[in-house]
């Protein structure tokens, strides 16, 4: 029973890292989206 309970804490925080992970490479990439059309619109 204890195994199980430690595996099963294991996979619940691989799963918060996984989602901590995609929110910030999220945030990176809509970061970069709007520096780039930011820069296209000051050339336009």
């Amino acid at each position: 029973m204890e195994s199980h309970d430690t595996y099963a804490q294991k996979a619940l925080y691989e799963q918060n890292f996984t989602g901590m992970f995609f929110f910030l490479l999220q945030r990176v990439i809509l970061s970069c989206i709007s520096r780039v059309s930011n820069t296209f619109l000051y050339t336009i």
